[in-house]
This record gives structure tokens, sequence and C-alpha cells, in this order.
């Protein structure tokens, strides 16, 4: 099989997927690199959080794919579009989109503070898992403190502008001020 970049190269199963999702024929044929597609059995990731298994099973898989096409797949290709057997990178894209779907004011609301803050806390999670395990990635844990700082910057304005969502997202995330919700004193502007 060819390799490309340490993964394998799979076309057999892409243009029917690619047919499912309503794509032109003209992308269906096009290789697409599918990472540890076709393995006997999928591993059990412990980084791919109870988030992920939490949700349905359409919502278990990468591309959107619905229950029906799921259901007319392949094991194969179901294993191969899972998020079990994903990459940590589209891993935390899905879960980057679910949190946008989840503090989206109205559709379409990518760019409001509760999303901002949302989306700041799905990739600081991921950059603490990955500092668990590489303890002397100062490069990465300088990034963490950034986006931690830009996170409570945005919290700090929030607060100012919408107490309510500032309590809910704090809370939600226990970031910022969220053990003095939970005791019921009062957040002041400055914490």
């Amino acid at each position: 099989l060819p390799r490309a970049g340490g993964a394998m190269l799979r076309t057999m199963a892409v243009p029917r997927l690619m047919a499912l999702r309503g794509l032109a024929p003209q992308r269906a044929l096009a290789p697409v690199l599918l990472p540890r597609a076709f393995r006997t059995s999928a591993p059990s990731r412990s980084d791919a959080g109870d988030a992920l298994r939490s949700h349905t099973s359409s919502e278990r898989y990468l591309l959107g794919i619905s229950d029906e096409q799921i259901a007319a797949l392949s094991e194969g290709v179901r294993r191969s579009v899972s998020l079990e057997n994903a990459s940590s990178k589209e891993r935390m894209k899905v879960e980057m989109q679910r949190a946008v779907q989840r503090w989206q004011i109205r559709p379409g609301d990518t760019g409001s503070t509760p999303v901002q803050v949302a989306v700041l806390q799905v990739r600081i999670d991921y950059l603490n898992r990955h500092l668990e395990i590489h303890k002397k990635d100062k490069h990465n844990k300088r990034a963490r403190d950034i986006l931690v700082s830009q996170q409570n910057r945005l919290l700090q304005y929030l607060l100012s502008r919408d107490a309510e969502m500032h309590k809910r997202l704090c809370l939600e995330y226990r970031v910022g001020p969220w053990k003095k919700y939970e005791k019921g004193e009062p957040v002041v502007a400055r914490y």
C-alpha cells in the first residue's frame, strides 16, 4: 500500500462515502488520507474523552454522516470515519464545532464572547492533555498560558456585559470564579 506522511492512502470506499455526502464526482475520485482506517479492532482512546462517547451514533463520526448512511457503510469505512480513530486535531475540531453550536446566540454566530470562551476552553483542554504527556514542552505551555490569559480577558468583558452568561460559562467549564458561584458568593468585576 502506498504511504503518505505515515498514514495509509485509501481510495477504495471514498467514492461511495462522498456520494452519500452528496459531493461532486470529481471530488469523490480524489484520494483521501484516512489514518488508521482499517484496523482489525478499534482502539479505546482515553484522550478521546467521554464527551465524544456520550453523543448519538451519528455524532460519533466525522463528516456529519447520518444514522441511515452509517448503516449502509461497511465496517471498515465505519471505522475509518469514526472519531475514535480520528487524529487529535480532528477530534478537537469536532469538539470546537460542538462548543460553537452549544453557545451560539443565533445561527451562524461564531464570534460572540461566549462562543470565543468555549472555543478557547476546548483548545486549552487539548493543550493540557498534551502537556500531561510532554511535561518539558515549554512552547506549548506558553501557548496554553496565552490562551488562558485571553480567556480571562474575555470572561472579564462578559462579566461587565452579561453576568448570567458569565455565571453559566464559568460553572460549565470550571473557569474564572466558578468556586464563588458554587458557594453563592458575590462576584465582582476583578477576580
